[in-house]
């Protein structure tokens, strides 16, 4: 008798531990490789003094620029990946200017990801719905507000977030104390 066989005849609440096990792995990889990106995001915030040498409002000013991406997007029915994951880069680098280490931002995404899950049966499942409060949540200053709004699109978040980075890696150049970005050219 084979082991697949085998499942089979085990007791329903046995097959479920299975299960959970299988998820709970898949969510781990997931969960892994979310944490690398936003740490290679903070990298790169660091190495074009993005995060030393930017201000807060600057960043929130970007913030909304990308969100108006996103919701541009979503009105004509275009994919919105790097639309997240842009938005998600900008909100990495608002926290690494708040102070925030690569570790505390790890973190912070992961609480935030467990609020998502944990009312996910609540949650409107309408982009237009998530997009009014994504800016219900800029007027109470919340980034945090901001990232569970993202996260929960009906989207892998953290497949976002490679788009994103992916488009941003290579890109050279540094943020000048005075805000100017300087691009470097080959």
């Amino acid at each position: 008798m084979s082991k697949f066989s085998e499942f089979f005849k085990k007791p329903v609440n046995e097959k479920k531990g299975i299960y959970m096990q299988i998820l709970e792995k898949a969510n781990e990889t997931q969960q892994a490789a979310l944490d690398g990106l936003i740490g290679d995001i903070y990298q790169w915030g660091l190495d074009r003094c993005i995060i030393q040498n930017a201000t807060y409002e600057v960043q929130w000013l970007k913030l909304l620029s990308e969100i108006g991406e996103l919701a541009d997007n979503l009105a004509k029915g275009k994919p919105i990946y790097d639309d997240i994951g842009d938005c998600f880069v900008v909100l990495v680098m608002m926290q690494g200017i708040r102070g925030y280490s690569k570790e505390d931002i790890i973190e912070w995404v992961r609480t935030a990801a467990y609020v998502v899950d944990a009312c996910e049966e609540t949650r409107h499942d309408d982009d237009m719905y998530r997009m009014k409060s994504i800016l219900l949540s800029m007027h109470a200053d919340s980034p945090t507000l901001i990232l569970q709004e993202l996260m929960s699109f009906d989207v892998s978040f953290t497949e976002c977030a490679l788009v994103a980075y992916e488009d941003i890696k290579d890109r050279k150049g540094t943020l000048t104390k005075d805000g100017i970005f300087v691009k470097y050219t080959k």
